[in-house]
């Protein structure tokens, strides 16, 4: 639900979301992202899945968001694309919200389908540690998805779906970015040889 002043007003986009979760699906909002427009907080009242960008969202906001169990989803991609400045990772930590990190692929905003990029600006522009960006990449982006139960990590239970990079260590999903570090990808515990392109040819 994309809740701003160019697009759809807080009282618009209650009436489509309360009629969305009548018919069975999980709320996301993009919220906050172009000003103070009161998306978090809606996000927090209807307890939706998660609410995208918060690059306005107010301190009372991100504690609604965190007390109502809102994954705030930070999109690095669109700051970098536009120009702008980047949301504090650092706000949303300190006021306890589950943060997850995503592309926002989109032609418009953030034509990128990298994460590792992304992952590489949360610790250059966000001021994530590489444990925080690595996290929310994977368990943060399950969460924001409704999809923890199934994956995200590598648990007993879990679809085993990941990725091995080449590198020395993981300092370099941050470090060698602009790159594709996949050696290899399992699927379902399949293992579907090389890197991403030839993954989604055969997928």
């Amino acid at each position: 639900m994309f809740c701003e002043r160019t697009a759809f007003t807080v009282d618009e986009s209650r009436r489509i979301l309360e009629a969305a979760r009548a018919l069975g699906y999980a709320l996301k909002l993009h919220a906050n992202q172009l000003g103070p427009t009161g998306g978090a907080q809606l996000a927090a009242d209807l307890h939706a899945v998660s609410a995208d960008h918060l690059d306005f969202a107010s301190d009372e906001e991100l504690d609604a968001l965190n007390a109502a169990g809102v994954v705030g989803t930070l999109l690095p991609g669109c700051s970098f694309s536009l120009s702008i400045a980047y949301p504090s990772a650092r706000r949303l930590r300190e006021h306890g919200v589950r943060t997850a990190l995503a592309t926002d692929f989109n032609p418009g905003t953030s034509y990128t389908e990298n994460m590792q990029m992304m992952i590489a600006l949360a610790v250059s522009a966000m001021a994530m540690t590489l444990d925080e960006a690595i996290t929310a990449a994977t368990r943060g982006g399950a969460a924001a998805l409704a999809l923890e139960s199934e994956v995200g990590s590598l648990e007993p239970g879990k679809r085993c779906d990941l990725i091995v990079l080449r590198g020395a260590d993981e300092r370099e999903i941050a470090y060698h970015f602009g790159v594709n570090l996949v050696a290899q990808t399992y699927l379902r515990g399949k293992l579907f040889g090389g890197g991403t392109e030839e993954v989604l040819k055969r997928y």
